[in-house]
């Protein structure tokens, strides 16, 4: 009997110690199993994501034959992700047109992998595990006409041993304590009935068959199988928080991948499609418009005073303005038109499925009213405006960036015509681009070429004698002829050219300065223009003083013309030049006041010696006695301010006549003085200073 019972002990023993290893390694075993399986869904969901959204990301840049520099930045971004062995990006001839590969990659790894997937035609679309690697590969485009194909491969084993063996760690003390566990209960098994055990392993099977982890066994008494069947909850609560982390893990990355698309396609300020979104969709609706043989249209408009909005009320003014823009125009548009900011105050409309002519200007001008209504903002009233370009694909021959280019033309035009209203491309605005763009491209040869000339416009003070001169540019082109000063320095200053032209004058009165003095005496003061791209350079201020400096010139002589947009748009940077200009001792003279706006406020503000009255009130002068009341104020509060007062654009008696009784300092225009030459200039002076004939 004592034989029969070791006999059965032994068995016992041995069936309890392999049951207990069961109940121990099986929820270990079935959660690696479960947790490589969930692993490889989620990797290869996430690189299929990814490979996705950059094949269609990369759509644009192929478009475009002259961006492959893009390209190239663009695959940079996969350094960010660890994983990426390496990538390929093929045009439609399947030739390799754009690669990355894996920084910690040595060079005969690089060679390796080049020459195992050297062939894009033998590898199946789509994402699949391939030994230890995770490939997927894209189409660009259209499947029907695709652009190219992307080839993306992630190191899969690598990881994966790494991330279950992060996992093991975490619970090797549990089951540690398992085994432990085990050792007691062999020792004490006889002592115990196999009942508990066959329900702890009746458990295990229900967890296997369930995959629910959550699941937790009964714990009664306090002998060894109660231990054990509590380490094994313990175990299972471990695997399950780990899985529930895992979870919590990919849901966050899922959420970070829709952040990112949504950052990558919607501007964060005002939440509308973006540029490259909009640029996207556009491109697929002219493709659909051209196979339909149909037409579609786009506004660009930009917000005229919005600049000085953000100057004068700072950025955060001026970001809510442009959300309260977003807002109101969304109100007005139709189903199906979609509404994108460009950047800056620049917004596009895109108009599908053939707005005709009466539509797209009704659209406009409600467009253009609705933007007129003041905006208020933190309880500031704010007024703007916009200049409205609208184009048609027909024009553009579908082309996604001549439209574009178009409807940039269109709104230009828009803003020549005063602001505020709407323009329609036409051919003549391809046309006048071109003069545009040759004169913008012979400004600099033509300074050196001696095409530009200085003239000299005299200023006579009350009692009519010469007292100085403003310099203007003038100049005259072998094939384009006389180009207009209007014309050509708007242009200057879009091409960033116009502190050449700004400079050249600057060292050319300098030279002819002396001459100037000469003839008309030491109390002359030569005026020279500077815009408000002058103002933004940080050095004008001291290349002023060097020139100075080099010709000996008292700095009393000089006078700088600001206009007063030009001050508004430049504020900061035009306050600091004026100070150091006056402690140079060079005088200050506010052009066109009164054309701008909230020109009172800043009188107080700004260091300047005289005001320069717009020819516009000046050619009021004896017509209109509200408009003599205009000026009669505005020459009152300049010497209130202590400031000088200079009329321009004089060119009748009875309008000095006027200016002399109403206290006007100085007056410059035809009536005394053309631009001229410096060779014309004393004969300008001989007639203004030869003693009037006897009767």
């Amino acid at each position: 009997m004592r034989g029969f019972l070791g006999s059965i002990r032994t068995k016992l023993i041995v069936f309890s110690l392999a049951g207990i290893l069961v109940s121990a390694g099986v929820p270990l075993f079935l959660a690696v199993e479960q947790y490589e399986n969930w692993y490889q869904q989620f990797v290869t969901q996430q690189l299929n994501s990814m490979t996705t959204n950059m094949s269609e990301d990369a759509v644009p840049l192929l478009i475009d034959s002259d961006s492959n520099i893009d390209i190239t930045t663009f695959l940079l971004g996969l350094e960010r992700y660890d994983n990426v062995v390496f990538a390929h990006l093929y045009d439609a001839d399947h030739r390799l047109y754009a690669q990355f590969y894996n920084p910690t990659l040595q060079a005969s790894e690089v060679a390796q992998l080049s020459r195992r997937w050297n062939n894009i035609n033998a590898i199946t679309l789509g994402t699949f595990v391939d030994g230890n690697y995770l490939v997927s590969h894209k189409l660009i485009g259209d499947e029907r006409l695709p652009l190219g194909n992307l080839l993306i491969v992630n190191d899969y084993q690598g990881p994966l041993n790494a991330s279950i063996s992060s996992l093991s760690t975490s619970i090797r003390s549990y089951l540690i304590a398992s085994l432990l566990m085990i050792v007691i209960a062999v020792y004490w098994l006889q002592r115990s009935t196999l009942n508990p055990l066959i329900n702890l392993w009746q458990f295990t099977r229900k967890v296997y068959a369930s995959k629910n982890y959550g699941l937790r066994t009964d714990v009664k008494g306090r002998d060894e199988v109660a231990q054990l069947s509590g380490s094994i909850n313990t175990l299972l609560e471990t695997i399950d928080r780990e899985i529930t982390r895992n979870q919590q893990a990919n849901q966050q990355l899922q959420a970070q991948q829709d952040s990112m698309e949504r950052l990558a396609n919607y501007d964060v300020l005002t939440g509308l499609p973006n540029r490259l979104f909009f640029m996207e969709l556009l491109q697929i609706q002219l493709k659909q418009s051209q196979r339909a043989q149909r037409d579609l249209s786009v506004m660009f408009f930009d917000l005229d005073g919005f600049k000085q909005i953000n100057d004068v009320h700072g950025h955060e003014i001026g970001d809510k303005l442009l959300v309260a823009v977003a807002r109101r125009v969304e109100k007005f548009l139709r189903d199906g038109d979609i509404l994108s900011r460009l950047g800056g105050d620049e917004f596009l409309i895109l108009l599908p499925n053939n707005p005709d002519k009466v539509t797209l200007i009704g659209i406009a001008e409600r467009l253009i009213q609705a933007l007129r209504t003041p905006f208020v903002v933190d309880d500031w009233e704010l007024s703007i405006s916009a200049s409205v370009g609208i184009t048609h694909a027909t024009q553009a021959e579908y082309s996604l960036s001549s439209m574009i280019s178009n409807a940039d033309l269109a709104m230009y035009a828009a803003k020549g015509k005063g602001k505020n209203c709407y323009a329609l491309f036409d051919a003549q605005m391809e046309q006048e681009t071109v003069r545009r763009i040759m004169i913008a491209n012979a400004i600099e040869s033509s300074l050196e070429l001696g095409e530009f000339e200085v003239h000299y416009q005299m200023k006579v003070n009350a009692q009519q004698q010469p007292i100085g001169f403003e310099a203007l540019t003038r100049w005259i082109h072998p094939d384009m002829d006389f180009i207009s000063p209007a014309e050509f320095i708007p242009i200057a200053e879009r091409a960033g050219k116009i502190t050449k032209i700004t400079r050249w004058m600057l060292v050319r009165v300098m030279r002819d300065l002396p001459q100037l003095i000469a003839k008309i005496g030491d109390h002359c003061i030569v005026s020279v223009n500077m815009t408000t791209f002058d103002l933004r350079q940080k050095n004008t201020a001291e290349y002023v003083k060097t020139l100075l400096a080099q010709s000996g010139i008292a700095p009393n002589h000089l006078e700088i013309e600001v206009t007063e947009s030009a001050y508004l748009d430049n504020f900061a940077a035009a306050n600091a030049f004026f100070t150091t200009m006056q402690d140079l001792g060079v005088s200050i003279a506010l052009d066109d006041f009164g054309t701008g706006y909230s020109s009172l406020s800043y009188l107080t503000q700004i260091d300047i010696n005289t005001l320069k009255i717009d020819k516009q009130f000046v050619d009021l002068l004896g017509k209109s006695a509200r408009g003599e009341t205009v000026t009669k104020t505005i020459i009152k509060l300049a010497h209130q301010l202590d400031l000088k007062v200079c009329a321009e654009g004089v060119e009748y008696p009875q309008q000095m006549d006027i200016l002399v009784k109403l206290g006007c300092d100085q007056v410059q225009g035809y009536l005394y003085s053309k631009p001229c030459r410096l060779s014309e200039v004393q004969s300008q002076v001989d007639k203004l200073t030869a003693p009037a004939e006897s009767p």
